[in-house]
């Protein structure tokens, strides 16, 4: 259940923060979650660094953060990058791209 309310919450402010980007900000939405992700995670330590309060991040530690990334983030990163492509771009690029390979 602790698990479930964490990801309904995480998506509810994924939804607020791409709202408030595209009200004020206009930024890419890539480096808009980056940067508010930024805010909102200093915004969670720094005051329980100063001992304001104390949290419990016992669920949070028990993630492994190199298999959520490269297993759960990971493709659907790859999947926006690649849905932003010009075909008609990349194909008049091509030779370039393939001397790339080599």
């Amino acid at each position: 259940m602790e698990l479930l309310l964490l990801l309904v919450i995480l998506l509810s402010l994924i939804v607020v923060i791409g709202m408030i980007n595209n009200r004020f900000f206009h930024m890419p939405s890539d480096i808009a979650l980056v940067a508010f992700s930024l805010i909102v995670g200093i915004l969670l330590t720094v005051p329980g660094r100063l001992g304001w309060w104390n949290w419990d991040v016992s669920l949070i530690t028990e993630v492994d953060l190199e298999e959520f990334l490269l297993e759960g983030v990971l493709c659907f990163m790859l999947f926006a990058g690649a849905s932003k492509v010009h075909f008609s771009r990349f194909i008049s690029n091509i030779k370039p791209i393939m001397l790339l390979e080599s």
